[in-house]
């Protein structure tokens, strides 16, 4: 089969488009346990910097922070540990909800989503396994790579400049052909009820450029997701990271913009602070769409790969 990249992205929108709310309800509680944990990162995270710099803040005895850096960076361990673990089980969950009801047509009975079984955890053992391979495919390559590259800049420095260019430019291509050929691989797992990392590269076979245009797209809506959210929520940063720029020499300067910096970034996971909740309801949004379209993207791709049906549900 090959997918028609113009219909398979419309499809997709179409798909979000008209099941808004049965994706909510598979989304909504999931996401609100990963924006819980993140908080907890979060805050973790700016404790220890708020440790750090008063610990090398010039005059000020290290007895003064007498909790960095054993209870700081307990903290950030906790915190990154029960982020990862939240992820591992909770965005399993979401992919295989709307991937259910997308390619079995299966939506939730009750006004939530909380489920973990055979889908969610062939789900995280196809993202493992796709990390994994990848990983292994860049190293692998960038060894090649540089032994390549190495033999020939000592037949002829000139040559192999030249070669390393064009092997790097080859070896960029091949990692996203390798990926794309992959990228299926979570709708696979739902429709095939396997891990789905053999069937998304049988089916993707001869549609890399389809695939590639047709993710395009979709990032290209990310993208447009992104800046409305960074507008919404970072805008007010912008301009320090500009002074900071600005003043790349001036150690003294940096240091109050990284403090005002580090106090708009307190201000957005403190509840009295007047960014709070626009902060909370706009990334809350924002990972939501991120997560729909991400997964409804794979399944619709699926779908038309597999002929399962020529559009989607």
């Amino acid at each position: 089969m090959t997918l028609p990249v113009f219909k398979a992205f419309f499809a997709t929108l179409g798909y979000l488009g008209a099941h808004f709310f049965t994706i909510v309800r598979i989304l909504w509680l999931p996401m609100l346990l990963v924006m819980g944990v993140n908080w907890l990162y979060m805050s973790a995270t700016i404790d220890l910097q708020s440790e750090l710099m008063a610990f090398g803040d010039e005059g000020v005895d290290p007895s003064a922070a007498p909790s960095f850096p054993v209870e700081a960076v307990g903290a950030i361990f906790l915190s990154v540990g029960l982020l990862y673990l939240a992820m591992a089980i909770l965005y399993p969950m979401m992919f295989a909800g709307v991937l259910r009801h997308l390619v079995r047509g299966e939506a939730p009975k009750l006004p939530f989503y909380v489920r973990f079984g055979g889908d969610e955890f062939r789900i995280l053992l196809a993202f493992i396994m796709v990390i994994a391979l990848t990983s292994i495919v860049g190293l692998v390559g960038m060894l090649a790579l540089f032994i390549i590259g190495f033999i020939a800049a000592v037949l002829s420095e000139a040559v192999g400049g030249i070669l390393m260019v064009v092997l790097f430019l080859a070896f960029f291509v091949a990692v996203i052909w390798f990926m794309l050929r992959l990228s299926i691989a979570f709708g696979a797992v739902v429709g095939e009820r396997s891990v789905g990392i053999a069937e998304s590269w049988r089916l993707t076979k001869g549609n890399a450029w389809r695939l590639f245009f047709f993710w395009l797209l979709v990032w290209l809506v990310m993208l447009a997701v992104s800046i409305v959210y960074f507008i919404s929520v970072a805008v007010g940063m912008a301009p320090l990271f500009f002074d900071m720029i600005a003043t790349a020499n001036d150690a003294e300067a940096i240091a109050g913009i990284q403090r005002r910096l580090l106090e708009m970034q307190r201000d957005l996971i403190d509840a009295s602070a007047p960014g709070f909740w626009v902060y909370s309801i706009a990334t809350y949004c924002f990972m939501i769409i991120y997560t729909a379209l991400w997964a409804a993207a794979s399944g619709v791709a699926y779908r038309f790969l597999s002929g399962v049906a020529r559009e989607a549900h």
